[in-house]
């Protein structure tokens, strides 16, 4: 069996999948290129994946910086921050902050760019990053 994952590409609104490398074979990220706001781009994932991306280490963030050319939501919110399967983000986990960020304010969502992070208000719209199983 070939155990290749592929990756698929909304690229205005027409599916196009796109065969993996080998150094893509932990995890299954799902680039989707159509805006929305953090808590749809949440709820489109989790309906037709797993949930929206996370980043929690430099091999997940050199995929995504691969994948990610402009800004686009991942899983990572703040309440606390946490990422949006539920896991609380430690402060002395992996982080990738872009300079100045994160801004100290209590209910920002996460976008990447260049596999740096972003806090951004989460109603702003974005592509978005999918995980997949």
């Amino acid at each position: 069996a070939d155990n290749n994952l592929v990756f698929c590409f909304f690229i205005q609104n027409i599916f196009i999948p796109v065969p993996s490398s080998s150094e893509f074979s932990e995890t299954k990220y799902i680039y989707v290129s159509t805006p929305m706001n953090w808590t749809n781009a949440q709820r489109y994932c989790r309906e037709r994946y797993t949930d929206l991306a996370s980043m929690r280490s430099a091999s997940e963030r050199n995929k995504m910086k691969t994948l990610v050319k402009k800004s686009a939501w991942i899983g990572l919110y703040r309440v606390a921050w946490k990422w949006s399967d539920g896991q609380i983000m430690d402060v002395t986990s992996f982080q990738k902050w872009s300079t100045g960020q994160p801004k100290k304010i209590k209910h920002y969502c996460v976008t990447t760019t260049h596999g740096r992070w972003n806090a951004r208000r989460c109603s702003d719209k974005y592509a978005f990053v999918c995980r997949g199983e």
